[in-house]
């Protein structure tokens, strides 16, 4: 009798303390950061969140920041990495926890790029393609191509805000080549054939999103307005215009691309306009803002808003990066002229200039 005791007391034992820890190896690739003098650290639930008390290592000097954690099977555990050892040096600000179920063995993760869920060679691709002009199948629509084996069917796309452009974003590699075509239904036959060939793609080094041009074409569709039409407005009179990469609107209603929606001075007046197809319903209120070129960093500072009309509307001028129409210019102006006579033997008259001004 006293065995059977002993047995079941040790059974207990392995029961309650038995369960063995596993080595998770956390990694976080830095080589898109300039890594701060306080280190590279990790807070998580399992550590009560600290910023500061875990701090990694980049022993082999790859970039690649480590340290492994026991942690128990079974137990989920969100976490983020720091770039110092204090919060405002953490990555996804304002975003979500990266997240683990702990497996039930030793683990080394992925070192995925800081601030991203993907490693510092990929860039996250947005796919895009209007279907405005198609009668949608009920197999859905799909993309097919280089990068997943050119299936008709392994691929969806989804419109989440049924405005008739469905997208999907898919993590690449930086600098392939990819081809593809868009499949409306889920195969061979329902694919793209318009325009002879399949899409290109050398993949970027950033994450993009890429124009939501017509399924069948290479431009974007040329159908009647769903929305209301909205002539947007900029006078660039103040502003030295970037020529090369021109001047767009980023809003609310187009996704905050910088570079996808451009505007026109078709008759040299220095106001640059665009008519849009503004899909959200009337009443509602969009954001949006110029960009003198196509990145950020060249937008106005501030967002603009609109309450949707419901009707169309030419909405009335305004400066570049002001609420208010551009002053008149002044009558005149001083302008210095200078030129730089260091190579040359100056005249013994001087030197002068030549112009319609005088």
């Amino acid at each position: 009798m006293k065995k059977m005791v002993l047995v079941f007391c040790l059974s207990i034992f392995t029961i309650a303390f038995g369960q063995d820890l596993v080595s998770i190896t956390f990694q976080v690739d830095m080589a898109n950061e300039d890594v701060s003098a306080d280190g590279v650290h990790i807070a998580g639930s399992f550590q009560g969140w600290s910023p500061s008390a875990t701090s990694l290592s980049d022993t082999v000097g790859d970039g690649v920041y480590s340290v492994s954690v026991d942690l128990t099977p079974g137990d989920t555990v969100e976490y983020k990495y720091i770039n110092g050892n204090a919060w405002g040096g953490d990555e996804f600000q304002g975003g979500s926890n990266r997240s683990l179920v702990v497996p039930d063995v030793d683990t080394v993760l992925p070192a995925y790029c800081f601030n991203s869920l993907h490693l510092c060679s990929e860039a996250s691709i947005t796919f895009q393609v209007d279907m405005n002009l198609e009668t949608v199948s009920a197999n859905g629509v799909h993309i097919a191509g280089s990068m997943q084996g050119w299936d008709p069917a392994a691929t969806s796309l989804s419109d989440e805000d049924a405005d008739g452009k469905y997208s999907v974003t898919l993590v690449l590699t930086a600098g392939d080549t990819v081809e593809y075509k868009y499949i409306n239904g889920n195969a061979w036959g329902d694919d793209e054939t318009a325009f002879g060939g399949n899409r290109s793609l050398v993949v970027p080094d950033v994450d993009t999103v890429l124009p939501a041009y017509c399924f069948n074409s290479l431009e974007v569709c040329d159908y009647e307005a769903e929305g209301v039409w909205v002539t947007f407005r900029v006078d660039m009179s103040y502003e030295i215009i970037n020529e090369e990469d021109g001047v767009h609107i980023a809003g609310s209603f187009q996704g905050w691309d910088p570079a996808a929606t451009t505007l026109a001075d078709e008759d040299g007046d220095m106001v640059f306009e665009l008519m849009y197809d503004v899909l959200e319903p009337a009443g509602t209120t969009i954001e949006y803002k110029f960009v003198n070129g196509n990145a950020w960093g060249a937008d106005e500072a501030n967002n603009r808003s609109l309450v949707v009309p419901s009707e169309d509307t030419v909405l009335t001028v305004v400066c570049f990066d002001s609420a208010d129409p551009c002053p008149a210019p002044p009558d005149s102006v001083v302008v210095t002229f200078v030129v730089n006579m260091q190579n040359e033997e100056v005249s013994a008259n001087g030197v002068h200039i030549a112009g319609s001004m005088q």
